[in-house]
């Protein structure tokens, strides 16, 4: 479960289900922020985790540097810039499974990022990541 202010957590699907009318509150959203599509992760060891801004940062890293929470706001997963003008917000996140390949859709285009490629944008949470290549820079959506 992630933001598009740039923090997220694992949950476990059990603690989503509640008996109540009302359900459940899970995450604790800030103001003007929203929640993004959750992801499956398939094993806590060997998958990573990529989060992708409207500036065209990419950062990936591993999936056990998430905490699991049962409900919260979480731990920051890529470092944001702030400003009044122009607030980064995060895109999107996506699981990539370990040789596994990230799609990074820039509008009607899109381009694959595996192996070599992908390590490059390897890095620890909360850390800012690099740009994508030029014309791959207004991401749309991403996914592993």
């Amino acid at each position: 479960m992630s933001t598009d202010d740039g923090y997220g957590f694992i949950v476990r699907f059990e603690e989503l289900i509640t008996d109540r009318k009302a359900g459940k509150s899970i995450v604790n959203v800030a103001d003007g922020s929203m929640l993004l599509r959750p992801q499956k992760l398939g094993d806590m060891q060997s998958d990573w985790i990529a989060a992708a801004t409207t500036s065209g940062k990419l950062l990936l890293f591993g999936a056990d540097e998430l905490p699991q929470l049962g409900r919260g706001k979480g731990v920051q997963t890529i470092k944001l810039h702030k400003t009044e003008l122009f607030p980064e917000k995060v895109i999107g996140t996506a699981v990539v499974p370990r040789g596994g390949t990230l799609v990074v859709h820039a509008g009607k285009r899109y381009t694959n990022l595996k192996g070599d490629d992908l390590a490059v944008y390897a890095g620890k949470r909360a850390q800012r990541g690099l740009k994508l290549p030029r014309g791959f820079q207004n991401v749309s959506e991403i996914s592993g």
